[in-house]
């Protein structure tokens, strides 16, 4: 254990000063057609590795061909927990990292509404082939969905071409209506590769993975949501104007409907 907590101090403070520095002017623009920022070679070739190499130990025994509890199949998400440090200190602390150091800069982004450093609405994701998820939109609404941004970070330095798993924003047709996913179209995908962030606001930007093809090399990401803060009383205020909800399963849809 005190090696672990060694590496999770050395792992945290080493990520929190590289992001905070290539993160310092995030261009992100506002709404349903930007919302979306691209930053490569984040930690280092060494970082993303050993990283990859913990969350393969997380996911270690995951089948793939079952349905997971959202229908979707192929696919896995697992909570991270700071207690879980002993066995993947450098995944908590890049979930630490990234919550603290993207705080900052997207609440200027946001307009000053106050967010939290706090790391805990995450996963650690993996998918194997013929993994893909559905387009939708993060954010559900209600009293309790804070989310309003959310940043990934690919696990995947051996990445070949060709593999698929992109993550793939969409646009509305219309600016004002957003009922099913016929009501989008998509952008240029962003491909999964090796330490890489993306960010993106998980109030307005509707996004959704395509397909994963490579069966040898499963695909890794670890998302955190950037959170307004407790003392934000006025979630409609806070999320954009724009935001509409869409979920990706049915299943989805109906625990969203049963927050809002």
């Amino acid at each position: 254990e005190l090696a672990s907590l060694m590496a999770l101090q050395s792992s945290r403070a080493a990520y929190e000063s590289r992001i905070a520095q290539r993160c310092e002017s995030i261009d992100l623009k506002p709404g349903i057609d930007g919302g979306l920022a691209v930053i490569d070679d984040l930690l280092g070739a060494e970082a993303c590795a050993q990283l990859r190499r913990e969350a393969e130990r997380v996911h270690a025994d995951f089948v793939p061909g079952t349905l997971d509890e959202a229908d979707v199949s192929n696919t896995r998400a697992e909570l991270i927990r700071p207690e879980d440090f002993a066995t993947r200190p450098r995944i908590v602390g890049l979930a630490l990292s990234l919550a603290a150091a993207l705080r900052e800069p997207l609440m200027k982004h946001r307009g000053g509404v106050e967010l939290t450093s706090d790391c805990a609405a995450n996963m650690l994701s993996v998918y194997a082939a013929g993994g893909a998820f559905p387009v939708h939109v993060d954010n559900h609404g209600g009293p309790d969905d804070r989310r309003l941004y959310g940043a990934i970070y690919y696990m995947n330095p051996d990445l070949e071409e060709g593999s698929g798993g992109h993550f793939v924003p969409h646009r509305r047709k219309e600016r004002d209506v957003l009922r099913t996913a016929a009501d989008l179209e998509p952008l240029e995908p962003v491909a999964p590769k090796g330490d890489r962030l993306i960010i993106f606001e998980a109030d307005a930007l509707a996004h959704g993975v395509e397909a994963y093809r490579d069966a040898a090399y499963w695909r890794y990401a670890l998302t955190v949501w950037i959170l307004a803060a407790d003392n934000v009383a006025d979630l409609d205020a806070a999320r954009r104007d724009e935001w509409r909800p869409l979920s990706p399963t049915a299943t989805h849809s109906s625990m969203a409907d049963a927050d809002r």
